[in-house]
């Protein structure tokens, strides 16, 4: 009875072994498949390595399975976006453009920055060195008119920002979104430019709401004419020209009226609104949640 006990115990612990193997096998495996995407040319060396190791005897198995476990530590995952942005630049695609158009009053709050300089401070922040954002910042007497090309996690960032400043960081209030284009084909600009456009003051045009986005869509196609004029000039000529916009380019200029109609407009999205909208968390009701009688799998837990 003694030895066949002890035989007994001896399969258990050669099954619990062969079962432990098998794992550690498939594991390494399965690491093999997936470890060149992950890091390059050292994932997949280090699974067959890992695998070797496993299938050359018992001993190994768990130097093995603690070295296969490290690997798969030290190997960051990638997220969806992150594969398939390096599969568009393999296949020569370039990344989406967004467009975006905001103006906004002047702030009077003393002490205020130059709006122009922190915006300029909120692009570069939010770019960093992974885009190159583009665009004209205009600031007009009591208002602004900004275009911006940038990707689409800038632009993100930047509205992020903007919306959190107060008016001492950022100089400006009231500021709305005029329009907001995800897939532009390409770039008005070559470089992004502030600049202070001298004029007569004006009293707010409020249009109606049929004429807004007709009256967005002229002001923004003329500023970016203004960008591509500028790409066929030299750096020297392009300079002086943004120094003299209201001589160079006085058809593209929008009108103060114009402006601060669109602010004063009760059809335009103001910063805030847009910011959560289109980069808040959602919230979804599920129909569970408002059926009554309360259904039995909720009950039950």
């Amino acid at each position: 009875m003694k030895l066949r006990r002890e035989t007994e115990g001896a399969g258990g612990q050669s099954l619990s072994f062969a079962l432990n193997l098998m794992a550690h096998i498939a594991f390494a495996f399965l690491l093999l498949a997936h470890g060149g995407v992950r890091d390059g040319d050292g994932g997949g060396g280090e699974a067959a390595a890992a695998t070797a190791a496993i299938t050359g005897g018992g001993g190994a198995v768990s130097d093995a399975g603690s070295e296969v476990a490290a690997v798969a530590a030290s190997n960051s995952r990638k997220s969806l976006l992150d594969v398939i942005e390096e599969r568009a630049v393999l296949a020569g695609r370039r990344e989406k453009v967004h467009r975006l158009v905001i103006a906004g009053r002047l702030s009077s709050v003393e002490g205020a920055v130059a709006p122009g300089a922190a915006c300029e401070k909120f692009l570069s922040s939010a770019a960093g060195e992974e885009d190159s954002p583009t665009g004209l910042f205009m600031q007009l007497p009591g208002c602004f008119f900004h275009v911006i090309e940038c990707g689409l996690r800038t632009s993100a960032r930047f509205v992020r920002a903007l919306s959190s400043a107060d008016e001492v960081d950022s100089g400006v209030v009231g500021v709305k979104v005029l329009s907001s284009i995800q897939d532009a084909p390409n770039r008005s600009f070559s470089a992004w430019a502030s600049r202070v456009v001298s004029g007569a003051k004006g009293d707010a045009a409020v249009p109606d709401k049929d004429s807004v986005p007709k009256m967005v869509s002229d002001m923004s196609l003329a500023v970016q004419k203004i960008g591509n004029k500028l790409q066929e000039m030299s750096g020297a000529d392009a300079i002086a020209a943004l120094d003299a916009l209201r001589t160079k380019f006085p058809e593209a200029i929008p009108r103060v009226e114009d402006v601060l109609g669109l602010l004063d407009c009760p059809f335009t999205m103001e910063l805030e609104e847009f910011v959560t909208i289109f980069y808040g968390p959602v919230k979804l009701t599920l129909d569970s949640e408002v059926e009554w009688p309360m259904p039995k799998s909720l009950l039950a837990t």
